[in-house]
Order: C-alpha cells, then structure tokens, then sequence
C-alpha cells in the first residue's frame, strides 16, 4: 500500500497535509479508506517537518480509537491564534485544537479532560535577558515577585491567572512581538511552561532563570467542536486505552520527562497560586491523569 507523501520542511507551516490514522510504521501511515472522515486541526508542526509532541499524542489517541471507530484523517488548517481557534470550534470551521482549559473554553468547545503535559503546564519559569535573569534569580519572596513586571499573551489563561494573583502583567498581543517588548525594557521575564522553556529560550534566544517559579493547578486538552461529538468520544476512547496498556505514559517519558528533568523543577523555590479560571469539572481525582511529581513539589510561599 502507498505511503503518504510529506511536504518539505519550508512548506509545512503552508501546505494542507492529509495523514492516514492506520499506523504503518516509523516512516508514515497507508492511506485511509475514501470515506474516512477528515479532523481539520491546527497543531502546530515543527519547524524541520518532524511531528510535535502534541500531534504525536494526537495521532496514538486515535490509533488506539481505531478498531471501535474506524479510520480518519488529519488535515492541518494553518496557525490559528487561540481566541480564533475557539471561535472556528464554535462555527464548525475547525474540528479540534490543543489548548490550556478555563471556563469560557469549556463553555464553547468540548474538553476532551486528559491532560497532555499531565498538569505540569502550570510550572512556569521565567524567560529574560541573561543581565535581567542574572539580576533576578534573587527573588525570594511573594513581595519580591510583585515588583517583577511579567509579559503574558493576553488570550492565554494565564494571564488571567497570574493577574488574580496580584502579579504586574504586562500583556502580549503574542510571543514574538513579545520577545521584541521584552529586549526593549517593556518588562522584564516572559513566564512559560516548564516542559516548553527550552524550545521557547532557544528559538529566541533568552535565558532561563533557574532558582524559582511559579505553580497553579491547570490542564492542557484537546478541544472539540461541539458539532463533532463523535469526534470527543473517539478520543475519550482513544486515550482510555492508550492509559491502560501504558503507550500515552511511554509517549510522554520520550518527549516531556528529559525536558522536565533538566529544568530541575524539584530544586526551585516555587510560589504557588490558585487558578480561578479551573473548571469543577476538572478530574483532579484520577491520580493517573497527573504527574507524580505534582504531589511532591511543596511550594515554598
């Protein structure tokens, strides 16, 4: 059976790419049967035409789905901003994208409720200027912290998040005219996710600071247009049996755990916030959903 064919790195951030979800092997996928229905997503491939973590979890959740609920495809609709993408959810126009959950998502969208980073997105570290991180690794208390001026994208969650929490805030229209307010003194650290802080600091160049972060409860899902409930209920399936035989656990110490260990999260000062934007809803009763390591951090402040 033919494989599918790839476009060219420079080409993939562009070009409409269908991938059939019956796993043929590390080199790609045979075609799906013509009446496979299509997911239009907006995951973001990586840069070299390599898959993300994100759409690898993707594509295991709907191979383990795939004896109960058929074939599909995968067609990538371009980079959507996050506000946009849950607008394109609501009207039908797109069918899933991967995002940190609140009320108002959950709300316009269906939460597929297994978190991807297993609840670490909520471990944020600083990213800056290596004189303005090397000035601030000092920051020892709640006090300290309030004087530190954070850039965050406005339509994130934590934005919202760390505002509550009485945190200076500047906010972001997005990460790379981000970056630029950041080199010209419009604040001073640009918090990210602790399982992101490497890829983040190496694209633009910014130094990590290493002594403390900050921690609230939070989950990162995939989102579903409330047109395609069929589609959330493929992927419920999908991920229940990829948690039973130990595949999606696999999957994350490949991609997350060295990232997570070289971040030294357990050796951090960490000042820990509530999330007011937290549905109830959130499963934080399965302990199989979330990272051991969240239950041995003990926050500092």
């Amino acid at each position: 059976m033919a494989l599918p064919t790839f476009p060219a790195p420079v080409d993939a951030l562009r070009r409409r790419h269908l991938l059939a979800l019956a796993m043929g092997g590390p080199v790609g996928w045979p075609a799906a049967r013509a009446s496979a229905p299509v997911i239009r997503h907006s995951l973001r491939p990586m840069a070299d035409g390599r898959l993300s973590y994100r759409e690898e979890v993707l594509r295991l959740v709907l191979e383990k789905a795939r004896p109960r609920f058929g074939d599909c495809e995968l067609q990538f609709t371009g980079l959507v901003p996050q506000a946009r993408a849950f607008s394109e959810l609501e009207n039908g126009r797109l069918d899933l994208c991967a995002a940190m959950t609140d009320v108002d998502r959950e709300r316009r969208a269906v939460p597929v409720r297994y978190c991807l980073y297993r609840g670490l997105l909520g471990l944020r570290v600083g990213l800056g200027l290596p004189e303005t991180v090397k000035r601030l690794e000092s920051v020892d208390s709640l006090e300290a912290l309030r004087a530190v001026r954070l850039g965050l994208v406005q339509d994130w969650p934590d934005y919202a998040i760390q505002r509550a929490a009485g945190l200076q805030v500047v906010r972001l229209a997005n990460v790379s005219s981000g970056v630029a307010r950041l080199r010209l003194g419009g604040f001073d650290l640009l918090p990210v996710g602790a399982v992101e802080a490497d890829d983040v600091a190496l694209e633009f160049e910014l130094a990590k600071v290493w002594r403390w972060g900050l921690i609230y409860p939070t989950a990162f899902y995939f989102f579903v247009s409330p047109q395609q409930p069929q589609l959330a209920e493929r992927l419920k399936h999908g991920f229940e049996v990829a948690l039973h035989d130990g595949s999606f656990d696999a999957l994350f110490g490949r991609f997350v755990e060295p990232t997570l260990h070289a971040m030294r999260v357990s050796q951090r000062q960490l000042f820990k916030f509530p999330n007011p934007l937290l549905p109830s809803a959130t499963p934080l009763g399965r302990a199989e959903l979330w990272h051991p390591l969240l239950g041995r951090l003990q926050p500092s402040v």
